[in-house]
């Protein structure tokens, strides 16, 4: 029986919208003629409306702000003869919490185990992608912003990254959702572009080396070699959903034994690394240019 399906995430980052693509894959399998309707933020309506795999016209996008399903009782799977409702807002964040700040599982395992659908790799199909993927060689693209100022990498780092990545031969070029952070970085810039344009240019460089945010999830999720540069949260288990991210992980000396996501004594995301991870800062850019090195080799 064709059942009309609502997935609900209100609100998160890209990099959540990202690792939520499995559960639709899930759902298309399991109800192959059913509709399937994403309720998110506005924002994000381009990134679903390119789903070609999903159909078009079987996965239509709507604006989450005006929602009809505030009564819905939580996180979960709720079903009856008509309709399926999956809320995912956001078992994740509770899991993190109830870890305190040491979470045990990746989020894109959590949401499909929410939605009760198997786990897969998120991907992220764009037109012409098997065409377009790598023809930038020289190209090492660049992310340095992360909405949560925790995940930052310092700015005076990605400069001097820049520059020795300039150095071995290599043009660096940065992209981001917003046009102003990285206007005085030296290289050359996509910055401001809608999702899905913006995944049409990230398919070409040679490598995309980034801070934890939307567009590291969105470059792994294209299937590029991608470099992760982690310090409040977990790049092993982050990474680990995709084949071609590798990660770099701050050595941890300061208030934190690991990787804390930001918990401490005084709450989530408090205290003096809220402004920027201090362990994080000492990843520097000799460490992270040996590491791009390193994974060139082994790209094909």
């Amino acid at each position: 029986m064709n059942k009309t399906i609502h997935v609900l995430r209100r609100r998160g980052g890209l990099g959540d919208m990202i690792r939520i693509f499995p559960v639709f894959d899930g759902l298309r399998h399991e109800f192959p003629e059913s509709t399937i309707a994403m309720h998110g933020p506005e924002e994000y309506r381009d990134l679903f409306h390119h789903r070609h795999c999903w159909g078009l016209e079987a996965c239509p996008y709507r604006d989450a702000r005006p929602l009809v399903f505030d009564n819905s009782p939580g996180p979960g799977r709720y079903e009856d003869d008509n309709e399926i409702i999956i809320d995912l807002d956001c078992p994740a964040r509770a899991h993190e919490m109830e870890t305190h700040g040491n979470p045990t599982k990746e989020r894109t395992a959590i949401f499909c185990a929410t939605a009760g659908v198997p786990v897969r790799t998120p991907k992220m199909d764009v037109e012409y992608s098997h065409m377009l993927a790598g023809c930038w060689g020289d190209v090492i693209g660049m992310h340095p912003r992360s909405a949560a100022l925790i995940r930052n990498w310092p700015k005076e780092n990605w400069r001097r990254l820049a520059d020795m990545v300039r150095g071995a031969g290599y043009c660096p070029t940065f992209f981001d959702s917003l046009p102003d952070y990285c206007a005085d970085l030296p290289g050359m810039h996509y910055t401001g572009l809608a999702l899905h344009a913006l995944a049409m240019v990230m398919v070409s460089p040679a490598l995309i080396v980034g801070v934890d945010s939307g567009i590291f999830h969105l470059a792994a999720a294209l299937g590029r070699p991608t470099l992760g540069l982690f310090g409040p949260t977990n790049g092993e288990l982050i990474s680990s959903i995709y084949p071609t991210a590798e990660f770099l992980q701050a050595p941890h000396k300061f208030s934190c034994a690991g990787p804390c996501y930001g918990y401490n004594e005084r709450g989530f995301y408090g205290g003096p690394c809220l402004e920027g991870c201090r362990d994080l800062a000492r990843l520097t850019p000799e460490m992270v240019l040996a590491k791009i090195l390193e994974m060139l080799e082994k790209t094909p």
